[in-house]
């Protein structure tokens, strides 16, 4: 029961971060001419990348750490990303490309949420390799 419960939780979690990715995407697809073509796939490999490198490095710190120390590294491991993506955002307003600035927020929900899914294991859970989450039995 505690099991089905916590596949749950994670797959409720999973679709609330898909929603709020769902919610930053779609002003991008209603863009239209050349300037518009650009940043919509500036932002689809902003979506992928920041997908893919979350990912990888929730699961490098679920692997590596334990406990409340997984807690501590997730939340350290987000600083660099959010700086990173601060500092494109500043650099592409300053450079007059306002919605650009948009594509650099995109990116860092996506990492957000694919650093989530990485420490919930989910990755992990669907190779068949045991439930989701650090510390399950």
């Amino acid at each position: 029961m505690q099991r089905l419960v916590r596949w749950t939780v994670g797959l409720l979690w999973l679709g609330a971060w898909g929603a709020l990715l769902w919610a930053a995407h779609r002003p991008w697809e209603e863009l239209g001419g050349l300037v518009g073509e650009r940043l919509r796939w500036f932002e689809r490999f902003g979506l992928g990348a920041g997908l893919v490198a979350g990912h990888t490095v929730g699961e490098l710190l679920r692997d590596g750490a334990g406990g409340r120390a997984t807690a501590r590294a997730v939340r350290w491991s987000l600083y660099p990303a959010a700086l990173a993506g601060l500092a494109c955002m500043a650099a592409l307003e300053a450079a007059g490309w306002e919605d650009a600035a948009g594509v650099a927020l995109v990116a860092l929900l996506a990492y957000g949420a694919g650093a989530s899914t990485g420490v919930l294991g989910l990755g992990a859970y669907c190779r068949g390799e045991g439930p989701a989450g650090p510390g399950t039995e």
